[in-house]
């Protein structure tokens, strides 16, 4: 098909009038959208999942092998508590400090470069020779995983027509949830039979295939093209569209001007109060998500079970995980979020107190651990949910992000403070009780978190901006 689009990229003139059957500047975005997706646009989204399922063992795997791991470095509970903890502090900082890189320079190199990351620094933890060397491995492949992330859910989303938009989000949510069940489960006979690096290089081979199909499969956001204009924007958002089996327009929608949130837009008027139950909530919660991933196959072990029993542990977890989220999002069709949220957070914590009754006990305790693996990854679930409901507009994704970021310190924290506290002699059983606790704290924070958008809130202006006139998008 003839393009139509003149040599420098430039949208066509008032003489040059495009075919009948080529959109125009305002179909870009929902050109996309419409009708059946095509074969690339269905590839596309499918590798993003899989990359999200990689994500997540990545960053379960350490939990996979921390009782091999501990055994082969001599390593106390604390050492262990600080060696799980290392994954998500690199997490964090690839989340708070390089994703945001994808703005200037694209999404597609970031996410390359996050896995071209990802893959080396398995490869290399596999080979590590001390337990120093293996936290700062895990570290480095934490800020890989955290890079990544935010870029997945923009290209299953975008690449998504709108019939097929909302499952395959869902199905990129349970990506972390997958990725522990189906690594984990291979896992099992693969670290019986060759050892604890062994989950290492599966976490490597499984990077570099997911390098090698985004490469070839997965085009660079059209979102980011049209927004950042870099030069040549036309004929790369072209380029992007033939890729996916869409026909060309003919020029990019004009630019619009929006009001930019602040972060002291967060605690306007009755906001604050929401902002602060929000971080809470979300403190606590991924406290004991963190806990309950990172030590369960470890503490089963410690508790007489093997190896290999401790292992599918942490795949039962997986598995509800799966089970939990997509019941959450089932369920809050009919019931507020909100109270759907507490009661999450409140059978969380019962749970927990019947896993630490059972922890010995092989056949109970893989049971038990499928229903804490239900309520802990359906409370992550519907905290989004309830969230997104309480910020207007204009600040919501950072009223998201922020949430998320404060609450990454309660992910980081957990796995150390319950090393710290079994070295200072506490049972395995007993640390489901503590971490019990920060789930009825976000409990009572959900509850208290007021229904609806506030009604007293304005994105502040700087000082000099005239009324009426937006900050620039940036």
């Amino acid at each position: 098909m003839t393009t139509h689009i003149p040599p420098t990229g430039q949208p066509l003139g008032p003489e040059q009038t495009p075919p009948d059957d080529q959109p125009g500047s305002d179909d870009v975005l929902a050109h996309v959208s419409t009708g059946a997706m095509t074969r690339a646009q269905t590839v596309a989204v499918l590798v993003a999942i899989f990359l999200n399922v990689i994500d997540g063992f990545d960053v379960l795997v350490m939990a996979f092998t921390s009782t091999s791991v501990a055994s082969y470095f001599d390593l106390a509970p604390d050492q262990l508590g600080w060696l799980l903890s290392a994954g998500p502090v690199g997490m964090a900082i690839g989340a708070i400090f390089i994703a945001p890189v994808a703005d200037r320079i694209g999404r597609r190199p970031v996410t390359l470069a996050a896995l071209v990351a990802v893959t080396v620094f398995m490869g290399l933890s596999a080979m590590a020779t001390s337990a120093g060397m293996l936290g700062i491995m895990r570290f480095a492949t934490g800020i890989g995983v955290g890079a990544m992330l935010p870029n997945l859910t923009t290209f299953v989303s975008e690449f998504s027509t709108a019939r097929w938009r909302e499952p395959a989000v869902t199905l990129n949510s349970l990506g972390y949830a997958l990725g522990g069940l189906v690594g984990g489960a291979i896992s099992v006979p693969l670290i019986a039979s060759y050892g604890w690096r062994a989950a290492f290089w599966l976490g490597a081979g499984l990077g570099l295939v997911g390098l090698v199909a985004t490469w070839r499969f997965v085009p660079e956001s059209i979102h980011y093209l049209i927004g950042r204009r870099p030069d040549g924007a036309l004929e790369r958002v072209n380029g992007v569209l033939a890729r996916i089996g869409r026909a060309p327009v003919t020029a990019l929608p004009e630019l619009t001007h929006q009001e930019r949130a602040r972060f002291r837009d967060m605690f306007r008027g009755s906001l604050g109060r929401t902002t602060i139950l929000v971080w809470i909530a979300f403190f606590c919660l991924l406290a004991a998500f963190y806990f309950a991933n990172s030590w369960t196959p470890k503490l089963l072990a410690d508790s007489g079970l093997s190896e290999q029993q401790s292992i599918v542990g942490g795949v039962m977890i997986s598995l509800g995980g799966v089970v939990g989220a997509l019941a959450f999002a089932l369920l809050a069709i009919r019931a507020p979020a909100r109270l759907l949220e507490v009661g999450v957070l409140i059978c969380g914590a019962l749970s927990f107190v019947l896993f630490s009754f059972v922890l010995s006990s092989a056949i109970p305790a893989l049971i038990s651990a499928v229903l804490v693996g239900i309520f802990i990854n359906a409370m992550v679930a519907g905290m989004y949910a309830v969230v997104v409901t309480r910020y207007p507009a204009a600040i919501r994704g950072a009223g998201v992000g922020w949430g998320v970021g404060f609450g990454r310190f309660g992910a980081i924290l957990a796995p150390s403070i319950a090393g710290s506290l079994l070295a200072a002699g506490m049972e395995p059983r007993s640390l489901y009780f503590v971490f019990a606790v920060p789930m009825v704290i976000a409990a009572v924070a959900v509850l208290c978190i007021r229904s609806g958008v506030a009604s007293d809130f304005a994105v502040a202006k700087p000082e000099g901006e005239p009324k009426g006139r937006g900050l620039a998008a940036s």
